[in-house]
């Protein structure tokens, strides 16, 4: 990677130029963000691989108010990474309730996908996306409690 700083420095939230020696593409980030990430976003391995093993996860999310809901997902990574990277971009603040570890992805989809067709019976308002913009969409009431954690059994 090649950095070239934008402007004034300001500690780890300096804002800086990146280029990716690889593939010549450009973006801007904080300092904090470069060294926490594995490098250039464009030519980053994301997303959820089933071939890999995987977690499937049940988190509480609360805000200030008290207002809380359940989040579900999978992630191929250890789950308490994946909540802290939601947690980054959120008000809520979270409480892991339960977790799952597959061998092999697809059967972590399996169980995603009962927690999909149980939210599909729920009549739910869901979170924000403002508010909760990483996994709004796979989230439960709060009320669902016992029924999610069932489907972990």
């Amino acid at each position: 990677l090649s950095i070239a700083e934008d402007g004034e420095y300001k500690g780890a939230i300096t804002r800086v130029n990146v280029q990716c020696t690889i593939d010549e593409y450009e973006w801007v980030t904080t300092i904090t963000s470069l060294v926490s990430r594995t490098g250039c976003p464009k030519c980053a391995q994301q997303g959820f691989n089933p071939s890999k093993p995987a977690y499937v996860y049940l988190v509480k999310w609360t805000a200030i108010n008290e207002t809380a809901f359940l989040k579900f997902g999978i992630t191929n990574r250890d789950v308490e990474t994946r909540v802290q990277q939601q947690k980054s971009n959120s008000v809520y603040q979270p409480e892991i309730l339960a977790t799952k570890y597959f061998e092999i992805g697809k059967d972590a989809v399996e169980l995603e996908n009962k927690f999909k067709e149980l939210q599909a019976t729920l009549c739910f308002g869901r979170p924000s996306k403002k508010l909760f913009p990483d996994g709004y969409t796979e989230t439960l009431p709060i009320e669902s409690l016992q029924e999610a954690l069932e489907l972990f059994l």
